[in-house]
């Protein structure tokens, strides 16, 4: 999922989590193979971004649909501007990452 999303790659437990507990317990249910498990576990196990509940690809699959709910609303699509994104937020919509995204839905399918 994380190729799909242009996220890094998950090669070996340590890129998913710090946390060797769940290492652990990854390891014993999955060996060393990090392509077997699925991805609610995934998520579940991955380590959280800074002030938030979950990990960068929840992160990302949630920013990517609040764009397509943002931009598919008509009573959203009039604002679409930075006066009320701030610019920062609407330059990163606009960024060419989240652009190759929403303009390949099926890559999140």
């Amino acid at each position: 999922m994380h190729e799909f999303l242009l996220l890094t790659s998950i090669k070996t437990w340590n890129d998913l989590t710090s946390d060797k507990d769940v290492i652990q317990r990854l390891q014993k249910v999955y060996g060393n193979d990090v392509e077997l498990f699925d991805l609610l576990v995934g998520t579940s196990a991955e380590e959280r971004l800074p002030g938030f509940v979950f990990g960068e690809t929840i992160y990302t699959v949630f920013v990517a649909q609040t764009q397509r709910r943002i931009e598919s609303d008509r009573f959203f699509t009039e604002d679409f501007r930075p006066e009320v994104y701030t610019p920062e937020g609407y330059n990163w919509v606009e960024s060419e990452a989240f652009r190759y995204l929403a303009q390949n839905p099926d890559m999140l399918r």
